[in-house]
């Protein structure tokens, strides 16, 4: 494998520009060739100009079966680029300029395209370097409620959700969702005023302050999809494994939290098998409103679950997570997070000895026949095509309804056998949705095919659950 190395400086406005390219292909027909494969960032944080100042140094991979002559990058709308050189110093050409998504109206980005010296062949890598600069405001214009990301001392977060970072791809929903999400490995390091704490999922490996600022310098444990880097006044507990950062003024809770954390990983080791991965895991709380996440090595978790002693729930989701495979579909309907909903209440009622998961998922039988009557995209859209035409956010609901009427179909034992057999299977090179079903059928005994038709497949699952049928109605179907 030939590496290519490359340089890319940016400071405030772009230079070295070249035209477009005259009859392009619109960025929704491109396909997205090239993928990450290390992150190293240097980030520092100017709270008085409500500033971020990065240098990130990029190798990519060329994963497709022919050559690519252009890097397409995004930036936040509100960041810049400036230059861009080789190891030599010599500038190379590309254009960077604000576009809104041609799928989406309300989303915009820095648009960068770098023209490679040369096309990088397939299975070639290349290394950039760049360093921008500029204002992170959020994309809450947008509909994406949670992303009020901004440089505020009261709390930062640095997140792919808004470009923060330069990810690989165009403006375009269709074009990135059809790259999959990558795995890749990262070096951080994070410069805040030494009053602060940056909180990260994965190792920190170095801390050092000078002239009143701290730098906290992170490494990946493991491949993983995202970044997160959380910066607030934060405390932190470590107990066998397991570390919690928090907001000083939820300490209470933080015990809570770590406890269900723990509880929820031992009952999910007993029912899906141990682990695969790495023994340490984060948790960071974030303001409420801010949008929870897991990823390989732990969760960013909302307050609420810090805040009332009734929300463990959110912790058993994201410890769930840790659970998943990764998706190798083209389209991924994230019914993961359907599982998720379906696991949150179920471990409720094991844990805390409630009886909620019943009437939880009769009340979501109600919500469908309430609020689909008026949304013929949704009352037409089977849910493996969710992420194909932007409505995954249904799985949560479509998706938890599916896996109780499997758990009701198999029992107990035989769904953690699938749920576990399909993990310890697949869990190191991922699957596609078809490979779960094809699992879910051979093991789960008796013929699923009809439930995963009905549910995953097609829409004909809606015609029960309109006409009325309660839960237990729906579960009769398939036994």
């Amino acid at each position: 494998m030939r590496v290519v190395h490359l340089t890319l400086l940016a400071l405030v406005m772009a230079t070295g520009s070249r035209p477009a390219v005259a009859g392009a292909q619109s960025h929704s027909e491109r396909q997205v060739l090239l993928q990450p494969v290390h992150y190293d960032l240097d980030l520092r944080l100017d709270y008085e100009a409500e500033q971020l100042f990065a240098r990130v140094r990029l190798t990519v991979r060329n994963a497709s079966e022919q050559p690519t002559p252009e890097l397409p990058l995004l930036l936040y709308r509100l960041m810049h680029v400036t230059s861009l050189t080789d190891e030599q110093g010599n500038a190379l050409p590309f254009t960077q300029r604000v576009l809104t998504y041609e799928d989406w109206a309300k989303f915009q980005a820095n648009y960068v395209e770098v023209t490679l010296p040369e096309p990088l062949a397939p299975g070639e890598e290349a290394t950039v370097t760049l360093e921008y600069e500029g204002h992170l405001l959020g994309y809450t214009e947008t509909g994406m409620l949670y992303t009020k990301d901004r440089i505020d001392p009261a709390f930062t977060i640095i997140r792919m959700d808004v470009n923060a970072y330069p990810r690989i791809g165009y403006p375009s929903i269709m074009a990135n969702r059809a790259a999959g999400l990558p795995d890749y490995t990262f070096r951080a390091a994070v410069t805040v005023p030494e009053s602060l704490q940056v909180a990260n999922l994965h190792r920190l490996v170095e801390r050092s302050a000078a002239e009143g600022t701290a730098t906290y310098v992170y490494e990946s444990l493991e491949p993983s999809w995202r970044m997160d880097f959380a910066i607030a006044k934060y405390e932190v507990l470590e107990e066998q494994g397991l570390t919690l950062f928090y907001f000083p003024e939820d300490a209470a809770g933080a015990a809570r939290v770590m406890d269900a954390f723990a509880a929820s990983m031992e009952l999910y080791t007993e029912w899906f098998g141990p682990l695969r991965r790495q023994g340490r895991f984060t948790v960071i709380e974030i303001p409420d409103g801010w949008g929870s996440q897991a990823d390989a090595t732990g969760a960013i978790q909302a307050a609420a679950a810090f805040q009332d002693a009734r929300a463990s729930r959110e912790a058993y989701h994201e410890s769930s997570h840790f659970w998943n495979v990764g998706s190798k579909d083209t389209y991924f309907s994230r019914w993961d997070e359907g599982l998720a909903s379906f696991l949150e209440y179920l471990t409720l009622d094991h844990l805390e000895g409630d009886s909620v998961l019943a009437p939880r998922m009769e009340q979501r039988l109600e919500w469908v026949r309430t609020r689909f009557e008026s949304q013929q995209l949704w009352r037409e859209t089977p849910m493996i095509r969710y992420q194909e035409v932007n409505i995954t956010g249904l799985s949560y609901t479509v998706g938890s309804l599916m896996f109780n009427v499997l758990y009701d179909v198999v029992g107990q034992e035989r769904f953690n056998r699938i749920i576990g057999g399909f993990y310890q299977t697949y869990a190191d090179q991922g699957a596609t949705t078809d490979e779960f079903v094809a699992y879910a059928k051979g093991v789960g005994g008796g013929d699923l095919d009809a439930l995963f038709q009905d549910w995953l497949y097609t829409t004909r699952w809606y015609d029960y659950v309109s006409a009325g049928e309660a839960m237990d109605e729906l579960a009769a179907r398939y036994r």
